[in-house]
């Protein structure tokens, strides 16, 4: 675990001093692939915010340099760190302004990143939309690459839980999830394919199955556990054991999972946990308790345009 810990405390310095280096060198072929480890890292480490950043001044960069393959790579590079702060029509409008492109077409690569903005209308409940922007995408993407098929397969088990098609969505997480040798729990298709499948689990009634899928997270190694990830098991472990009847840890795993998603600044999954614990309150028969959680919920999910949540 030290040794986990050391180097990834040790990379961010060095892949900032590389950037830095190549910048000042005007390396440019140089700049844009230490841009690209950069935001790979953060990416991992679910460090949006600064992932806008760093992708915001490529993309000031490759415009001034008139590179027009990497425009478009930082234009959507931004989708997936904008989607998780809830910047939705942000990332929607930096989609469109790509696709408008025709240089686009000789991309295989972006439709993983088209593919980001799936989730949002699936969150909105515009799931017709969502199942025709998914197809298309997928359509065009390399699905023999482990990453590319794990990230879209990510998105893919979230739209079918979306439609109700949650043994599917079960199957296609336990699929995905073969490949943790490959990429490694901090992958971000992984860390989805982890949050939805178990969600789709429980969905099912399948406790067991939750519980196993679960233990791949409480069993790794804490420095390959990112915040995010973290804050799912806490999340998802305190809604398994609400249905076991075991509500003695249940408040303190759903305050955890709240106050990381809060830290993070990610706040459909800070209003999904808020949510999911006002039903737990109100189960336990604390209304008061239930009646503030359930605002600061709806609230959240107001602003994100996200109705299905806030009607429920």
């Amino acid at each position: 675990d030290r040794d986990v810990t050391g180097v990834q405390t040790c990379a961010l310095p060095i892949l900032r001093r590389a950037l830095q280096i190549a910048l000042e060198g005007d390396f440019t072929s140089a700049i844009f692939r230490a841009w690209n480890n950069l935001g790979v890292y953060l990416e991992y480490q679910d460090r949006h915010r600064e992932d806008v950043d760093l992708t915001e001044s490529m993309l000031e960069l490759a415009r001034r340099n008139g590179d027009r393959a990497s425009e478009l790579i930082a234009l959507l590079g931004t989708t997936t760190p904008l989607v998780a702060l809830g910047r939705w029509d942000e990332a929607i409008r930096r989609v469109e302004e790509a696709e408008a492109a025709h240089e686009l077409e000789a991309l295989q690569w972006a439709g993983t990143r088209v593919i980001e903005v799936v989730t949002v209308r699936i969150r909105r409940g515009e799931l017709d939309e969502a199942r025709r922007v998914f197809d298309l995408a997928k359509n065009r993407t390399d699905m023999h690459n482990h990453d590319v098929r794990v990230r879209v397969g990510s998105v893919g088990i979230e739209l079918l839980s979306a439609e109700g098609r949650h043994a599917e969505a079960l199957a296609e997480a336990e699929h995905l999830l073969e490949a943790i040798p490959k990429l490694g729990l901090p992958d971000i298709g992984i860390k989805h394919s982890i949050a939805h499948g178990v969600a789709a689990t429980l969905e099912l009634g399948e406790l067991d199955a939750a519980d196993a899928m679960l233990a791949i997270v409480r069993q790794a190694r804490p420095g390959l556990v990112s915040p995010e990830l973290r804050a799912q098991l806490a999340r998802l472990d305190a809604r398994l054991s609400a249905l076991r009847g075991n509500h003695d840890a249940v408040e303190a795993g759903f305050e955890a999972a709240i106050a990381i998603f809060r830290d993070l600044g990610t706040p459909f999954e800070q209003s999904v946990a808020l949510c999911e614990f006002a039903e737990w309150l109100e189960g336990q028969g604390r209304f008061d308790d239930a009646t503030t959680s359930a605002v600061a919920s709806s609230a959240l999910f107001e602003r994100l345009g996200a109705r299905p949540w806030q009607d429920r």
